[in-house]
């Protein structure tokens, strides 16, 4: 009885209202206090009678803005009112594009709101590019959809326009450093199926989303990106600084330190981003830190500033660190000595996954410098197989780890940040992978003779 009543008083509104439109079609744009046209009040009640009624009489009222700049089509939006949003789109499809005052467009409020993805699918249906649409602090819907952890929603938005992943706003962020700094591991997965190049965009500092996730400690986020781009982690900010040296600036991020280290491929610089990056050691330039960087053996007269004993230096020069990712490339055919089999030095490349035996370490030449380019895999297999693959090496090689770790070992001490051994362990196993694969230096050209002396 009484829902009958209410269908009645409803139907005589909506027969007054005609009547009304029929005299005066202009009533259709009259205002309230607030700016609204009665578009806007249908729109928030879902009554598509009377919006029918005031779009016939006036089309252009689908595109009226109340004081704040929204139109009945954010209304709609905001409340989730399928219906009315259908017949609004179907009079002012442009209606779907119109920003407020603050630059949102219906899209994202359909966003952010929490109720089905039906309203932001007609939007899309009717107008792809809302989902390019930026507010006044230049985010697209992808930016809101990702901030509220809405999957389905940004699934929407990229079938719409994919290039929305790569969309940057005001302050050069684009989704994938927002799902990052927020740790939103669904909706980063969903950004980089769609664009892996995305783990490469610099906000206004630099900062690519790896940054953002080592410096807020999100280690699942972090890995998903360099599953992604491995290399990723080699990036630098505006201050320089790669991912890693800001995951080593405190004792309590070398669980994304390992990460970092982990994921990185060869032939990445990883040691000397981390001697150039890390924030104390920018303005270390020992004696030590400047050899090391260069390549050249340590004189007499440095090698007697080196306190003794060294804590950590037996590991490190052994190259006893616990496994690490990252492949290797093959020996070349030059590693072999003359009647060596093929077989044992091929495994030391990255196919490898057996260690070899004390025989096959045996039939490998000694000294063989091209297998620095194996550490890493060795490593990653036993740390015993890399102190014998270490004794292959020549002087020249060894001297330039034990270098490598006195570098590292000083810096710790003299900074009280100690690096966990297999993060040492990594970086001179990359480092010595870096001199091995590359090319020799060309020989020098001889200058042409001095002329000779006058008489």
């Amino acid at each position: 009885m009484a829902e009958s009543t209410k269908t009645r008083a409803a139907q005589s509104q909506t027969d007054a209202l005609r009547q009304l439109l029929a005299a005066r079609p202009e009533a259709a744009l009259r205002r309230n206090g607030d700016g609204q046209t009665l578009a806007h009040i249908a729109a928030c009640q879902g009554r598509t009678d009377v919006l029918r009624l005031l779009l016939t009489a006036r089309p252009e009222v689908a595109l009226q803005r109340d004081k704040n700049g929204r139109t009945p089509a954010h209304v709609a939006a905001f409340w989730g009112r399928t219906d009315a949003v259908q017949v609004l789109l179907a009079a002012k499809p442009e209606a779907a594009l119109q920003p407020a005052a603050d630059g949102k467009a219906p899209a994202h409020i359909a966003v952010f709101s929490w109720g089905s993805t039906d309203v932001l699918c007609m939007l899309l249906d009717a107008q792809p590019e809302a989902a390019l649409q930026q507010n006044a602090r230049g985010q697209t819907p992808a930016h809101i959809a990702v901030n509220m952890g809405k999957a389905d929603a940004l699934r929407l938005l990229l079938a719409a326009r994919p290039e929305a992943a790569l969309q940057q706003d005001a302050a050069g962020q684009a989704p994938t450093h927002v799902a990052a700094h927020l740790g939103r591991t669904a909706v980063l997965q969903v950004l980089l199926g769609a664009h892996p190049e995305a783990a490469f965009r610099q906000d206004a500092c630099g900062e690519t989303p790896a940054h953002y996730a080592v410096g807020q400690d999100k280690i699942d986020a972090l890995c998903l990106l360099l599953a992604a781009q491995p290399e990723a982690a080699q990036q630098r900010n505006a201050n320089g600084q790669t991912p890693l040296a800001i995951a080593l600036a405190t004792q309590a991020k070398m669980q994304l330190a390992r990460c970092l280290l982990l994921g990185a491929l060869p032939p990445a610089d990883v040691a000397l981003q981390l001697l150039d990056g890390t924030k104390p050691w920018l303005h270390w330039r020992q004696p030590l830190y400047s050899t090391y960087v260069s390549r050249q053996p340590l004189t007499a007269a440095e090698w007697a500033r080196v306190p003794t004993p060294c804590a950590g230096l037996r590991a490190a020069c052994r190259a006893g660190a616990l496994g690490a990712g990252g492949g290797a490339a093959a020996a070349p055919p030059a590693c072999r000595g003359a009647g060596a089999p093929a077989a044992p030095a091929a495994a030391c490349g990255c196919g490898a996954s057996a260690a070899l035996t004390a025989e096959q370490w045996a039939a490998l030449p000694t000294p063989c410098a091209a297998l620095g380019a194996a550490l890493p895999a060795v490593l990653q297999r036993s740390e015993e197989e890399a102190a014998l693959l270490v004794r292959h090496l020549p002087e020249d090689a060894r001297q330039r780890l034990k270098t490598a770790a006195l570098c590292l070992a000083r810096a710790q001490r003299r900074f009280r940040q100690a690096l966990p051994g297999e993060l040492t362990g990594r970086i001179l196993a990359l480092a010595e992978f870096l001199q091995a694969a590359s090319p020799p230096a060309p020989a020098p050209v001889p200058g042409p003779p001095p002329p000779a002396a006058a008489n």
